[in-house]
């Protein structure tokens, strides 16, 4: 094994174990509370201005459309943020924290080992150095992609 298997590894470790610490509903609060909020004011960031200039007289100059942009991250932010606390108090209220923590577990294995995979595939691409692990790999995708 070469010091690649070994930083594989090592990523899949740390993300098994930062998600079996954070659990299911903290990884997905954190990836989701970020990202949807992001597309929400992308896609609305028009209408709503267009909204609030019509409606409230809002500001029309030079950054209107970024002023309702932030409105509508942090909006939406929040209420994600509120939602996701929701769930959380209604696990631990259920005692479904053990429930919680292993498939942050099993999710933080899946990420990591997609993580370590991608770092592979470059280090193979641009070092044309084919490791142990990353070979292991490849003969089971091709099993599974010959079915």
């Amino acid at each position: 094994m070469i010091i690649y298997d070994y930083i594989f590894l090592l990523i899949v470790l740390i993300f098994t174990f930062v998600g079996f610490l954070s659990g299911i509903i903290k990884t997905s609060s954190k990836f989701f509370c970020l990202l949807i909020p992001f597309f929400i004011s992308y896609i609305g960031t028009s209408f709503l201005n267009k909204e609030l200039i019509n409606r409230f007289d809002f500001y029309s100059g030079t950054g209107s459309s970024l002023i309702t942009s932030l409105i509508i991250y942090i909006s939406f932010y929040f209420l994600l943020k509120l939602f996701f606390l929701l769930i959380e108090g209604i696990c631990s209220y259920f005692n479904l924290t053990l429930m919680n923590k292993i498939s942050g577990l099993i999710v933080g294995f899946i990420g990591g080992t997609v993580i370590g995979y991608f770092l592979l595939t470059v280090v193979n691409k641009i070092f044309d150095i084919q490791t142990i692990i990353y070979s292991k790999i490849q003969s089971y995708l091709s099993f599974f992609l010959n079915i």
